[in-house]
């Protein structure tokens, strides 16, 4: 039991772990490139941004569905797929506002 659950953490975890990595290694390009630090105080707030419109697209739904699942084993692959519809359908809306709304959320952050 406790090697699965390692063996899960570690495939959900790499996800994180290789999009911390990869900002770290585009530091240095980032550094040469932007030769403002103003400049790169544009990724770091898109970063930011990142961070919280990934709370808002899966609004805590992994946590959720997998505390359920702990619960309701007889039913999961239905409660799997209806948790995935709702977060491909929110995801998809959320992101043609986005693209819709692009210009004037860029002028908004002054960007």
């Amino acid at each position: 039991m406790l090697k699965k659950l390692l063996g899960e953490t570690a495939l959900y975890g790499l996800s994180s772990i290789f999009g911390r990595a990869l900002n770290f290694l585009l530091l240095p390009f980032y550094a040469r490139v932007f030769a403002d630090t103003a400049e790169y105080g544009i990724i770091t707030d898109l970063y930011v941004l990142m961070a919280f419109l990934n709370i808002v697209f899966t609004f805590g739904m992994e946590t959720t569905f997998f505390r359920f699942a702990t619960k309701h084993q007889e039913q999961l692959e239905r409660y799997f797929r209806l948790a995935l519809s709702v977060l491909m359908f929110i995801s998809m809306l959320l992101t043609a506002v986005i693209f819709v709304l692009a210009p004037s959320i860029a002028s908004l952050l002054g960007y």
